[in-house]
């Protein structure tokens, strides 16, 4: 029984995992297989529904604020090879320099995202029962 236990907690904080599919596959095989585990399956759905929210508005955060800026850019860049005075060697790097620095905000906020997830993972493993505002009593409602 305690080992059933202890393979539920790590199954369900591996549904916080966003490494190489892992919380995918866990989410599913506590859905398909576990679905009788009250615990495993709250944060499985719990963890869905997280991914989903965070990924639609890291996608709008993106396409609103980043990508309008990334295209001008881009554009300026082209004009200045149409006319023949395209930068050379490290003037093309500083160019490209400035897209990608534009979008380092956007990267660090996706690494706190990470690690904030990993922690909630790990708390999970360990037994504890975190609950996310909002998305919790979403998930406790299909448990």
């Amino acid at each position: 029984m305690a080992n059933d236990q202890s393979n539920s907690r790590l199954l369900a904080g591996l549904c916080y995992i966003p490494v190489m599919l892992i919380n995918i596959f866990a989410i599913l095989y506590i859905l398909i297989k576990k679905s009788d585990d009250k615990f495993a399956k709250f944060h499985a759905l719990q963890a869905l529904s997280l991914f989903i929210i965070v990924f639609v508005l890291s996608q709008l955060v993106f396409s609103i604020i980043y990508l309008p800026v990334m295209i001008q850019q881009m554009k300026a860049m082209a004009s200045l090879y149409e006319a023949g005075n395209a930068p050379s060697g490290t003037g093309a790097f500083q160019s490209m320099l400035g897209i990608y620095s534009q979008m380092l905000p956007f990267m660090l906020a996706g690494l706190i995202v990470i690690i904030v997830l990993i922690a909630i993972g790990v708390l999970v493993a360990t037994g504890r029962d975190i609950r996310v505002p909002v998305i919790a009593g979403v998930a406790s409602r299909f448990v």
